[in-house]
This record gives C-alpha cells, sequence and structure tokens, in this order.
C-alpha cells in the first residue's frame, strides 16, 4: 500500500513539474532611475512568483497558467497579463520610451511625447558616386557642429527634428586640372564653411537613434576654390551658387552611422566641377548633451 501510494504520488509530481512553459522577454522602459534591470511579478489565484529582468532574455519552467504580470523597479511601472502554456515560450515585447502613469488616458499617452534636446559633433567621410569626367575619386569631409531638438511621438519610437548649427565641408578633386586635363596638380579641393538647416524623421531604439531622414540646406557663409602646384597656390571665390540643397539618410547606433546624401541641383557655377552629386560613407556622432 505505501508503494503504491510513493508511485501515485511520484506519478503526479512528474505531470506536475512537467507542465510547465518559457518566457522569452525584450523589455526597455525609459524611467528617471536610468536602471539596467527591472522586477517582474507573475501572479495568479495559486501562484506568485518573482524574477529579475535585464533588457532581453528568457525565462524557463514557469508552471503553465494566466498571470498578472508586473514590472517595476523603485516604483510600479506596467502591467499586463499573459499566458504561460504548456512546451511553449511566450512572447514578451514591451518598449516604452517614457513612463506614462497607469491612471492616464491612452489618447494623453500618445499626444504627450517627450522632446529631447541635443548638441553634437559630427565627422563625416565619403566619396562621391559617379566618377568625376576623368573617372577620379571624389572625395568629401565635413565637420559639424549641430544642436536641435527631437520631438517625440507618444510612445512610439519616431521623432520629428529640426537641427543647425556650423559646418565645414571639404571636397577633394582628382589631380587632373579641370581647365585643363593635360595638367597634373597636387591639389584641387572645394571648401566651403556654411550654416546647415535641418528637418529630420527619426527612429529611436532603447533611446538612441538608429535612422535619421531628412532634408538639408546649407547656407555658403565662406567658399572657395583652391588649386595648387608646388608652391603656386590659385584661391578662388564666388564660385558657387545658394541652392545647396540635400537629401540625408543615417543608419548606425548612438555614435557610428553610414549615410548617404542626395544633391538635388548643381551647386556650384557651369564653369568649376561640381561636388558629388551623390555621396556615401561613415558618420561619427559625439553627443555633447542630450
Amino acid at each position: 500500500m505505501k508503494s503504491l501510494i510513493l508511485i501515485l504520488f511520484l506519478f503526479a509530481l512528474r505531470i506536475s513539474t512537467a507542465q510547465t512553459g518559457s518566457l522569452n522577454y525584450s523589455v526597455y522602459i525609459n524611467t528617471d532611475d536610468d536602471v539596467d534591470t527591472f522586477a517582474l511579478e507573475l501572479n495568479s489565484r495559486d501562484v506568485h512568483l518573482e524574477y529579475e529582468l535585464t533588457y532581453d532574455g528568457t525565462i524557463d519552467s514557469i508552471p503553465v497558467g494566466v498571470y498578472k504580470a508586473i514590472i517595476s523597479s523603485s516604483e510600479r511601472l506596467y502591467s499586463t497579463s499573459l499566458e504561460i502554456m504548456e512546451n511553449t515560450v511566450t512572447e514578451l515585447y514591451i518598449n516604452i520610451e517614457e513612463y506614462v502613469n497607469s491612471e492616464t488616458s491612452e489618447e494623453d499617452s500618445i499626444s504627450n511625447g517627450k522632446t529631447d534636446e541635443f548638441v553634437n559633433v559630427n565627422w563625416q567621410f565619403g566619396t562621391g558616386l559617379p566618377l568625376d569626367a576623368n573617372n577620379q575619386w571624389n572625395n568629401s569631409f565635413d565637420f559639424s557642429y549641430t544642436i536641435g531638438p527631437d520631438w517625440r511621438l507618444g510612445n512610439s519610437p519616431f521623432a520629428l527634428g529640426f537641427e543647425t548649427g556650423l559646418a565645414y565641408h571639404q571636397t577633394n578633386y582628382g589631380s587632373f586640372s579641370f581647365s585643363d586635363t593635360s595638367v597634373f596638380l597636387d591639389r584641387q579641393s572645394f571648401s566651403n564653411f556654411s550654416l546647415p538647416i535641418s528637418f529630420l524623421t527619426s527612429i529611436y531604439a532603447k533611446n538612441r537613434k538608429i535612422l535619421d531622414i531628412g532634408v538639408k540646406y546649407n547656407l555658403p557663409l565662406v567658399a572657395r576654390m583652391i588649386e595648387q602646384n608646388g608652391d603656386a597656390k590659385l584661391k578662388t571665390r564666388n564660385v558657387h551658387h545658394w541652392n545647396e540643397l540635400r537629401f540625408f539618410a543615417h543608419l548606425g547606433y548612438w555614435w557610428g552611422f553610414v549615410f548617404a546624401e542626395y544633391r538635388t541641383v548643381r551647386f556650384m557655377k557651369s564653369n568649376y566641377p561640381d561636388t558629388p552629386e551623390f555621396t556615401v560613407g561613415v558618420r561619427f556622432t559625439i553627443p555633447l548633451e542630450n
């Protein structure tokens, strides 16, 4: 009789332990605490479980059932319902850029996005496409100091932004003189200090930009063409129009990006080589304030 009871107990124990599932989670909640971990409570009528969450991971061996899940740090941040099913992985994805009190209406949470103000130092290294008329590469370098706001669209990862500042651009042409291809020059370049004005749409992930798409106008302040051969150097001003409008895209994360820019109309006067119509390269952004 004791053996039978023991067998039934072990059989019931095996059944109960087999009825578990897993929770695969990805959690990002932007809070003033700037925490890296959150507490997860799973509550049902008979079960109370507690776990520690990082940004993403998997929790195994959770008893099956329907739970009220509460995620918190120093305060209660988010709650939802989820179901753990036997031998099944349940997905939990939460991305909240700004915590909204649970008593706030859904309409308010959509309209009351936050504003990020930033000050950045940027470097760009690019090359022009296609090659110029002499099949030479036209490489470019940009340095800029930009400021501006991003208006976040509620709790979504999207933002609308504006930025301006000061910028320096330099295009290095090939060594064959654009005025006489039989002449080989040591240096041939165009440089431009400008005031950039940009309007852009951005996408954020974990409170960091991953994509910018926008349009930019560069107002020339000091611009010149330089032709140098040995000790002889010729500097020419008033070589450009006032219409440098560019579409741009930046794709990356935090400080490192690849970029592409497209110039819509001819910028240089007709007797000078134009800056590249299409430029691709790498971009580095150092946030000084964000």
